[in-house]
């Protein structure tokens, strides 16, 4: 069996777990599906922290070599000197960074993405069955499967910024500080400014960012149950109401 098959049985989207209802606050609703798959994720995590600490360290091999030519006593005494910390950074750095990177993009694009979203999707589809009647009557049909897919490409999206962009920068940050501290501590200074104006901007925009997405949300269910709610029901359509109105209450929802 390949790895990749190998890999594929972690990601089996037909199995139920435990407890298949999901929770109702945000982070258990979250760890209820990455929780099935967390194997998998692992993975992502520890091959993105390898690419970035591969990017992170390289301030370090230009020191090295800045002071190997600075107490050399000639250029020509500096190149021999030169090679182990130059080696030493391809193979680590460079070579590290490169095999990271393609095991990380493998998992992710052709394993982790499909695999997660649509079980996320299954489990909700199952979940969604299970309402009662009057759910269903008070809704439209579209705008409940929009959710249901939203679901599993929302799922899917908080994972792969977790372990991409936000890793990648928690790794490289961490590194970063590492390497500033054995210098001298002043050097933070910069850093932990950085840091402090990234929080207030992130405090101030991500609660605006969170309205706006769900109303962005709800807008987009709202249309796509009008729509496919039309097509269901194309023969009353055709028969009792007209294209414009049908045509005006999508705009509207748009």
């Amino acid at each position: 069996m390949s790895l990749l098959k190998r890999l594929a049985a972690l990601a089996d989207i037909s199995t139920l777990p435990d407890n298949p209802y999901p929770p109702a606050s945000l982070i258990p609703y979250i760890w209820h599906f990455a929780r099935q798959q967390k194997k998998i994720i692992t993975l992502l995590f520890i091959f993105n922290a390898m690419a970035a600490t591969g990017l992170a360290i390289a301030p370090l091999f230009l020191k090295h070599i800045i002071d190997v030519i600075n107490d050399a006593p000639t250029p020509a005494e500096a190149w021999p000197l030169l090679v182990p910390p130059l080696a030493g950074y391809i193979a680590i750095a460079l070579l590290l960074r490169l095999v990271a990177n393609f095991i990380y993009n493998l998992l992710n694009s052709t394993l982790f993405t499909s695999t997660y979203t649509h079980a996320v999707r299954r489990q909700m589809h199952w979940y969604v069955l299970r309402h009662s009647l009057t759910y269903f009557q008070n809704d439209f049909a579209g705008r409940i499967a929009n959710k249901v897919f939203d679901t599993g490409s929302a799922m899917r999206d908080i994972v792969i910024i977790l372990t991409g962009s936000l890793w990648w920068v928690a790794v490289s940050i961490t590194i970063s500080g590492i390497s500033l501290a054995t210098s001298s501590f002043w050097l933070l200074t910069p850093l932990a400014v950085w840091l402090v104006l990234y929080a207030v901007i992130l405090r101030h925009h991500i609660p605006r960012i969170r309205k706006r997405s769900m109303e962005f949300s709800d807008t987009r269910s709202l249309s796509m149950g009008r729509t496919v709610d039309a097509y269901t029901n194309i023969q009353t359509v055709k028969l009792f109401a007209s294209g414009d109105r049908e045509d005006t209450s999508l705009v509207k929802s748009l």
